[in-house]
C-alpha cells in the first residue's frame, strides 16, 4: 500500500504533547489521547480481519476522536472515503518509534495505488490536532483528534451519522517506504451521537448533603413560586430569564437547580452546562422532593432586622432575642463581631479555610473573601479595601479562637443597610432580598 515516494526529510515531524479531555460524569470515564484504549473511552468501534485491526471512534461536539489498533509494531493507517481503490482517500498514517516517539501524517492518496503525500506538501494543512501512540503486547495503538470537517480540500468530512467507506491497513516496518502486511476496505456505520448531559441529577438526600458540606453552593430556584416557599438561601431567576443573567452567576461555585416541575429545571441545568458551568446539579423531584424529605424551607420575607449592642452577647432578629458566644467589640473605631450570627440571620452561608486563614461568605450572587490580618477583601473577584482610611481594620482571631470581622464592611457588601446609635452603642442591620 505504501509506495516509495517520500524522502527521509518528509518523515520528520514535530513532537506534540497531549492533554486529557474531561467528558461529562454521565460517561463515568475520560477521553484521553494517550495511546491506550480504555473500556468506555469510545462510543463505537469495528473490527477487521478477525481482530487484527480495530477502529474506534467517538464524536464530541464538532470533533472526532479516533483510535487505530493493529497487530504490528510497524505503521498503521486509516483511509477515509476513497473513490476507486485508494484514490482520493483522506489518509492518516502513524507508528511508534523504538524510543517511544509517535509519528503521524495527515496525507491524501492521489492515485488508485498511491502515492499519498502529506496534505501540507500538496498545499493543504495538517489537521490532526492531538495524537499519541503506544506499543503493547505486539499491537500498535495510535489515537488522534481532528475536526469533523476541517475545511481542507485534502481531508474528507467525518459524518455525524450514516455509512462511511474506509481503508484500514498496517505494515511491519516504521516507515512510509514499506509495503502493507494487511489491508482491507470496509464500511463503518456511524450513529448520531446522543447529546450527553452536562449536569448531574441528584436526589433530595444527596442535595441536602451537598448543602451541608459546601457553603459555596448556589441554589437556583427557576420557578414562579419562590416567594411561597424555597430551599434555604435559594436565589430566584425565572427559567426564561436565566440566559440573560448568566453573567451574574459564578462559574467557580456549584449550582443546584430546581423548580416545581421537571421541564424548566432541565432546561436551565442544560443551559448552564453548555455555557461552561462545570458543577451543575438538578434536584430530582424538585421542590416537592425536598419538602417530602422533611428538610427546611424558607418563605419570602420583605425585611429582616438584626440588632447588636457593643459589649453584649444578646442580640435581636426581628425583635426575637438570640444569644452569641462572643460579644461585639469596637477595634480601630469599627464594630467587630463573629459574622456568622449576622450571616445566618439573613440567609447567607459562611465557610472557613483553616489552611489559608480565610473566611468566605456567600449570599445570593455575592461572594466575599476575607483573610485574617489582611486589610483587603475580595468581593466577587475584586480586591476591595476593608477601610480605605485605615488599613489596620482587618479580620482578627480572639480567644478562645473566635473570628471577628468588621460588621459594616461585610453587611454593606451583602447589600444591607447599617445604622449606628452612638448613645446606645447599638448597630442595626436591615436586609431586603
Amino acid at each position: 500500500m505504501v509506495k516509495n515516494f517520500l524522502s527521509t526529510a518528509l518523515i520528520l515531524m514535530v513532537l506534540c504533547f497531549f492533554f486529557a479531555l474531561q467528558l461529562p460524569e454521565s460517561l463515568q470515564g475520560r477521553q484521553n489521547i494517550d495511546g491506550i484504549i480504555q473500556e468506555i473511552e469510545y462510543a463505537q468501534s469495528k473490527s477487521f480481519g478477525n481482530g487484527v485491526f480495530e477502529l474506534h471512534w467517538r464524536i464530541v461536539g464538532d470533533e472526532v476522536y479516533i483510535a487505530m489498533k493493529a497487530r504490528t509494531t510497524g505503521w498503521v493507517s486509516l483511509g477515509i472515503d476513497p473513490s476507486v481503490r485508494m484514490k482520493d482517500a483522506d489518509m492518516i498514517i502513524g507508528w511508534v518509534e523504538n524510543n517511544g516517539e509517535t509519528k503521524i501524517f495527515d496525507a491524501f492518496s492521489t492515485g488508485e495505488m498511491g502515492p499519498h503525500p502529506p496534505d501540507d506538501q500538496l498545499g493543504g494543512t495538517n489537521d490532526i490536532t492531538e495524537y499519541a501512540g503506544k506499543i503493547a503486547d505486539g499491537y500498535t495503538t495510535i489515537e488522534f483528534k481532528r475536526k469533523l470537517d476541517t475545511g481542507d480540500k485534502f481531508d474528507k468530512p467525518f459524518p455525524r451519522s450514516g455509512d462511511l467507506k474506509v481503508i484500514v491497513a498496517y505494515g511491519a516496518r516504521k516507515d512510509f517506504n514499506s509495503m502493507h502486511t494487511f489491508r482491507t476496505t470496509g464500511v463503518i456505520t456511524i450513529e448520531e451521537p446522543k447529546e450527553e448531559k452536562k449536569y448531574t441529577e441528584i436526589s433530595a438526600v444527596e442535595a441536602k448533603k451537598l448543602y451541608d458540606d459546601d457553603p459555596s453552593l448556589m441554589i437556583l430556584d427557576v420557578s414562579g413560586g419562590w416567594k411561597d416557599g424555597h430551599l434555604p438561601g435559594a436565589v430566584n431567576i425565572g427559567f426564561n430569564q436565566v440566559s440573560q443573567n448568566l453573567d451574574k452567576l459564578d462559574k467557580t461555585r456549584p449550582i443546584l437547580v430546581y423548580c416545581h416541575g421537571d421541564g424548566p429545571a432541565i432546561f436551565v441545568a442544560d443551559l448552564l452546562g453548555k455555557n461552561g458551568f462545570e458543577r451543575v446539579y438538578r434536584l430530582l423531584g424538585n421542590y416537592s422532593a425536598w419538602v417530602r424529605a422533611g428538610y427546611p424551607v424558607e418563605k419570602y420575607k420583605e425585611l429582616t432586622v438584626v440588632k447588636f449592642q457593643i459589649g453584649k452577647t444578646s442580640y435581636l432578629i426581628d425583635n426575637d432575642p438570640k444569644t452569641m458566644d462572643t460579644e461585639p467589640v469596637i477595634i480601630e473605631g469599627r464594630t467587630m463581631l463573629p459574622i456568622r450570627f449576622l450571616a445566618e440571620a439573613i440567609g447567607a452561608r459562611v465557610g472557613w479555610n483553616a489552611s489559608t486563614q480565610e473566611v468566605s461568605i456567600f449570599l445570593q450572587f455575592i461572594h466575599i473573601r476575607l483573610r485574617i490580618n489582611h486589610p483587603t477583601a475580595i468581593v466577587n473577584g475584586r480586591n476591595t479595601p476593608i477601610d480605605p482610611a485605615n488599613d489596620k481594620v482587618m479580620p482578627i482571631i480572639v480567644p478562645p479562637g473566635r473570628t471577628l470581622l468588621p460588621l459594616r464592611f461585610v453587611a454593606e457588601n451583602l447589600q444591607c443597610e447599617v445604622e449606628w446609635n452612638a448613645s446606645t452603642r447599638e448597630v442595626t442591620v436591615k436586609y431586603t432580598p
